[in-house]
């Protein structure tokens, strides 16, 4: 019994330690989903088909961030930063250079 007590220990301090920091990698590319959401309604159609009959779905989503109006690259950049700490690396309209 004594000697599970260390390992218990051991076991709640790692499971306390807060997750690692995304890369900037993965930081960019959260922020760029959120960004897309804010910028229009997201939905999902689904149908489908078996043996207890056909069935189907719709699904709308509305963030926060487009239901306040709030412009998709500063939504990008704030995200990134915040999650970072440092300006996205990587444009989020790649194609015309703008952050």
């Amino acid at each position: 019994m004594m000697r599970a007590l260390p390992l218990l220990a051991a076991a709640l301090m790692a499971a306390c330690t807060p997750p690692a920091p995304p890369t900037m990698e993965q930081a960019e590319a959260q922020c760029r989903q959120r960004a897309d959401a804010a910028t229009r309604p997201q939905t999902q159609i689904a149908v489908g088909v078996g043996t207890g009959g056909t069935s189907a779905g719709v699904q709308i989503g509305l963030s926060s961030d487009y239901l306040a109006g709030r412009d998709p690259e500063d939504v990008y950049t704030t995200c990134v930063t915040r999650l970072t700490g440092q300006a996205p690396e990587t444009p989020l309209y790649p194609e015309t250079g703008s952050q």
